[in-house]
């Protein structure tokens, strides 16, 4: 997301503060002080970042607003970019810095208060930026932009995969090492996010699932056949379980960069085409505040600062109320139309649920439904935040996975959650005989069948247990012994 920061030059100390809490938080944020560039025409650059913004963010008080100054012409370029923006979505944001007067043209534009609380200000707005995550997902990777403050040289990468947190591991790894990271969960999506932006490469594998069906084993030839016909001239990376030589014969035919089914190869395409070399990891990097990695080696000190940080960026107080968390795509396949059904149950429960993602804009609707309906347990980021993701994985208590998956993306869902001490509520499959039940010993919450009874059957005995700490913080320990430990 890319925000616009707009202020008088009386407020400038405040605008800076607010330019560094975004890009702390993720938040790709533009202000002349920080991001104008020496012999640039300031007046030019300001017009095109305000033109290129997916949001604009007025800074006002009685000072900036009863002077002249450049922030009036600002307002005006702003509200006419607004015209251009689809009705209903959120563009344009007002932040009161004080008591003072709203100018008529943005009467009808609800604002933000930074006083008396600077802090409750803030957490309101990271929520309608992030509320509008489903409608600004696109590709800002590889091409030079407004936000950069040098020619862009920073690599990035559109992973192409119905189940992103199968390759968790790995993303973060790339984030580490200073790479950009978007997301496309089928075909068209990664068409449309490239014809937006073009990527320096993308990683996608080749089979799709739809409840645990086989819809497509050709995802990846099928960008690349795309891509052909577009004239694009696209760097992609095939990453699949099963190589075949039919499969390596057709990504040549393709001209795919590379296919392989391993990590090591998957690094030595990408330090290809990125043009530095990429260590793969030994001990998967975790996604961690630096708070969080002071903590000291205690992986229980380090769930409870999780928790803490995952409660203050959704803008809950601290407490021990469980939180259960939903981290996916809107659509039946994944099961969120049972998560939907229950939340009304797990409210009354005593948990606080978060959900992020997006999809369906019906299911979306249901959604916002539902967060009116219990305003202090659920909160609803629609958009695929990463960031936040990471800290939900880690900070909540339980993870709901109704969706009836593969094996393998079965195990590796649960297991990026059960690291983090994260106990997750999953459907079993035909096979899935190596994870067991917490009564069986093992350290996930199995519902027998895909229904809104059994989905809430094994989340009341998950909460039951919950209410029950040396248990609970018992099988946290077995669950994150099973997979891999914090320290590595």
């Amino acid at each position: 997301m890319r925000a616009f920061i707009s202020y008088g030059r009386k407020d400038e100390d405040q605008a800076i503060r607010l330019f560094e809490d975004l890009c702390r938080v993720g938040i790709e944020a533009w202000i002349d002080k920080r991001s104008l560039l020496p012999g640039q025409d300031w007046e030019l650059e300001i017009e095109r970042a305000i033109k290129a913004s997916d949001f604009v963010i007025l800074l006002l008080s009685a000072a900036s607003l009863d002077r002249r100054g450049y922030i009036h012409k600002e307002i005006r370029l702003a509200l006419d970019a607004m015209q251009r923006i689809p009705h209903g979505r959120i563009y344009l944001i007002p932040i009161r810095l004080e008591a003072c007067h709203i100018p008529e043209p943005l009467a009808p534009i609800q604002w933000v208060d930074f006083f008396p609380s600077k802090d409750a200000g803030f957490a309101s707005l990271l929520r309608a930026l992030r509320a509008q995550g489903s409608l600004l997902q696109q590709t800002r990777l590889g091409k030079t932009s407004p936000y950069r403050t040098t020619e862009s040289s920073i690599p990035s990468i559109l992973v192409v995969n119905d189940a992103p947190a199968t390759m968790s591991s790995v993303v973060d790894h790339w984030k580490y090492c200073g790479i950009e990271i978007d997301f496309a969960f089928s075909v068209r999506e990664a068409c449309t996010s490239i014809q937006k932006e073009l990527p320096t490469v993308v990683v996608s594998d080749l089979s799709h699932f739809s409840y645990g069906n086989l819809v497509t084993d050709r995802a990846a030839f099928d960008i690349l056949n795309w891509a052909r016909q577009e004239n694009i001239d696209l760097d992609v990376i095939i990453f699949c379980a099963d190589l075949t030589p039919e499969r390596t014969s057709d990504a040549e035919r393709l001209g795919a960069v590379g296919i392989c089914d391993n990590a090591t190869e998957l690094y030595m395409h990408l330090s290809n085409v990125i043009g530095r070399p990429l260590v793969t990891i030994e001990h998967q990097e975790t996604y961690l505040d630096p708070e969080v990695i002071e903590a000291g080696k205690s992986w229980l000190a380090r769930k409870s600062l999780a928790k803490s940080a995952l409660q203050d960026a959704v803008g809950w107080s601290r407490n021990d109320q469980p939180i259960v968390c939903f981290i996916g795509r809107f659509v039946h396949q994944n099961g969120f139309d049972l998560v939907i059904s229950a939340i009304s149950s797990i409210a009354d429960l005593g948990a606080r649920l978060l959900v992020i993602g997006a999809g369906d804009h019906q299911l979306e609707s249901a959604l916002v439904e539902a967060k009116r309906a219990h305003p202090h347990s659920v909160e609803i980021l629609i958009g695929f935040d990463e960031a936040l993701a990471r800290k939900a994985e880690m900070g909540a208590d339980i993870r709901l996975a109704p969706a009836l998956l593969p094996t393998f993306e079965l195990k590796t869902i649960s297991g990026n959650s059960r690291q983090y001490g994260t106990l997750p509520v999953i459907l079993p499959t035909s096979s899935t005989d190596e994870i067991l039940d917490i009564s069986d010993g093992g350290t996930v919450f199995l519902a027998t069948a895909p229904s809104r009874d059994e989905i809430l059957k094994a989340l009341r005995r998950a909460l039951d247990l919950y209410k029950s700490p040396g248990q609970w913080l018992e099988i946290q320990k077995r669950a994150v012994d099973e997979v891999v430990r914090w320290n590595g």
